[in-house]
């Protein structure tokens, strides 16, 4: 590798000038440390722009699984999915804030993705999960028996796969999420694709002892420093590295933000709809004259504004006018000739 695309991977990971260059850590010492590991393990794979189109849904559901958490009302977790437009429904009967789990019946798939961690810190089985991770247990069978979120994760796996054994099962989530979709998928031969997923600096050494091959998940990571997720991303196989959101790269934590692997909804526009009915048009630039005025407007002022629009788009309106105008003018009308000749005469 050359040295300029290690100085460049460096920079990506501590934040330096291809990101933020005012987060608050030692970018000397990390710069120095990381170009060593860099130059040793060939750190070179490409940055994409965005998630592979396949996993977009996956990415989709990964945010979707904190929706859930935060309203727990999975309607309006299915109105956010719907938004996307990536044709998921949720399985109500198998999704709990821990999980969410929704199928695609047109293409025969389902996915589980696990919600990651609770920031507030208040949701003891999220914080056993991370302890659980930090010290390196995510890599063992030990988590089987531990009352956390890895516990709950292999039971819903587990149900979701006798209830639907003919659909195409994905296993999905960000952060904790991500790391309680790689043990399962690894552990259950099931596909996993992951965003950020946590790890611990002992990964490698508890992977040694433990014979353990790196993981069958496909990775998804920011290009900035990160610093609950760097490990699986110098260790594991199949990783891919996508651009950290500008918005994100202001905030040190920026670089483990799920938002990173999501697009933004675009604004839908039906051009069909427009072209029939363009008093769509109409409307919103009605709503556009009540929204920059403070006071509301009148009828009269309203029809002011909006009829150069109507008559712009349909000139025929003028032509109506004009007809209806001579309409109204009774052509029987007897003048004023007629009806006093004297005044007209002498």
């Amino acid at each position: 590798m050359s040295d300029n695309l290690i100085q460049e991977r460096v920079e990506n990971l501590t934040g330096g000038n291809s990101s933020s260059s005012s987060l608050p850590i030692a970018v000397d010492v990390n710069t120095s440390f990381l170009t060593s590991v860099v130059k040793t393990i060939g750190y070179n794979t490409p940055i994409k722009d965005s998630v592979d189109v396949e996993d977009k849904p996956l990415a989709i559901l990964s945010k979707a699984s904190y929706e859930n958490y935060k309203s727990s009302d999975t309607k309006e977790t299915q109105k956010m999915i719907d938004d996307y437009n990536i044709g998921y429904t949720v399985v109500e009967d198998l999704t709990e804030p821990e999980y969410l789990t929704a199928i695609n019946e047109e293409q025969r798939k389902i996915v589980v993705a696990f919600r990651g961690t609770d920031s507030s810190l208040t949701n003891i089985y999220d914080d056993i999960a991370d302890l659980e991770i930090a010290t390196g247990l995510a890599e063992t069978p030990i988590l089987s028996y531990v009352p956390s979120r890895f516990r709950t994760g292999e039971n819903i796996y587990k149900q979701v796969k006798e209830q639907y054994p003919d659909y195409q099962l994905n296993l999905t989530g960000f952060s904790l999420g991500g790391t309680v979709a790689r043990y399962i998928g690894d552990r259950y031969k099931e596909k996993a694709v992951v965003f950020s997923p946590g790890s611990t600096p002992l990964e490698p050494f508890i992977e040694k002892i433990l014979g353990t091959k790196p993981s069958t998940a496909k990775f998804y990571f920011a290009d900035t420093l990160d610093f609950l997720s760097n490990t699986a991303r110098l260790t594991e196989k199949n990783v891919n590295i996508i651009k950290t959101k500008d918005v994100n790269k202001k905030y040190f934590t920026g670089s483990h933000a799920v938002s990173n692997f999501v697009e933004p909804i675009k604004e839908k526009i039906n051009p069909i709809n427009n072209k029939l009915y363009p008093q769509s048009k109409i409307q919103k630039a009605t709503k556009t004259e009540f929204n920059e005025n403070k006071t509301k407007l009148n009828y009269k002022q309203i029809k002011e504004k909006i009829n150069p629009i109507i008559n712009k788009m349909y000139p025929q309106k003028e032509t109506q006018k004009a007809t209806k105008t001579i309409f109204n003018e009774n052509p029987f009308k007897r003048s004023i000739c007629e009806e006093r000749p004297e005044l007209c005469y002498d």
